[in-house]
């Protein structure tokens, strides 16, 4: 350290030294810097690019990126470990089918989850380690594991329905001889039968009502046609009225054709008079 600090001069150790300082308390022109590494992932990164504080020797130059064997390892140590099992540290839920990045700690979390970690606390630091400047890579392993667990489960339920349904029809053919599972066959078989009664009467009331609305829908029609035909003889024009009253005077009737009683008419009297 001593020999490589002797090779520059004191404006450029001086330097150094400030940016050491910066970036260990997160300060000043940092930032600039660390929202550009919130942009560009570690693994993207060219391994050139050292910083003056880096190329000094008063920080440590990041390890080189990891090989594709090496990647094997850290995910085989993962798997070693449970990560996939056991929720997101961060924000406690589950893998499923969300996106994963594991980092080269070997520690798991969320896409998104460890994203946000890093814009708000600024930092690549790991959140359970505190490893430093970390690489990581997106793995799709909760995933599949979430697709396995899945299909296990579908399987199992249809497996079981089946196994219940053939188990059901064999009692069917041959109930039990022991008396607490006759019970129960026979309380299954009760209910299997009430059901039936309930669905039953239900689609019988069913009916019932859509009768009843049938017949209120055409009552509804014959009141409509019947209150056009009033509204249509009410607006009789007055010679139509003139012509039927010419029309019943001639046919001279003296009773109601409805209750037989005579009729009083003084028009009738009147021409009976004249003519007289």
């Amino acid at each position: 350290r001593q020999t490589k600090r002797s090779k520059y001069s004191s404006a450029v150790m001086s330097a150094a030294f400030q940016q050491k300082f910066m970036i260990e308390h997160n300060l000043g022109s940092d930032m600039a810097r660390r929202r550009r590494r919130q942009t560009k992932r570690i693994t993207e990164r060219k391994r050139s690019n050292l910083n003056l504080a880096q190329r000094v020797g008063l920080l440590e130059k990041p390890a080189p990126l990891l090989t594709d064997l090496e990647w094997k390892a850290v995910r085989l140590k993962a798997r070693e470990r449970g990560s996939h099992h056991h929720p997101c540290p961060i924000c406690c839920e589950p893998f499923r089918m969300a996106k994963q990045v594991i980092l080269s700690c070997s520690h798991v979390f969320h896409h998104a989850c460890i994203r946000s970690f890093e814009k708000f606390s600024g930092n690549f630091v790991c959140p359970i380690c505190r490893a430093k400047d970390y690489q990581s890579k997106v793995i799709d392993d909760g995933a599949k594991l979430y697709k396995a667990n899945s299909i296990v489960l579908i399987q199992a339920w249809f497996r079981g329905t089946i196994a219940r349904r053939r188990y059901f029809e064999m009692l069917e053919r041959a109930p039990p001889t022991n008396p607490k599972a006759r019970n129960a066959f026979l309380m299954r078989r009760l209910a299997r039968t009430s059901n039936k009664i309930v669905k039953e009467a239900k689609r019988k009331e069913d009916a019932l009502d859509a009768l009843f609305a049938q017949i209120n829908a055409n009552l509804e029609l014959s009141r409509m046609a019947m209150d056009a035909a009033d509204i249509r003889g009410s607006l009789l024009a007055s010679d139509e009225w003139m012509k039927a009253k010419e029309s019943w005077e001639k046919r001279d009737d003296t009773d109601c054709p409805i209750c037989m009683s005579t009729l009083n008419s003084s028009a009738k009297k009147q021409k009976r008079k004249n003519a007289t």
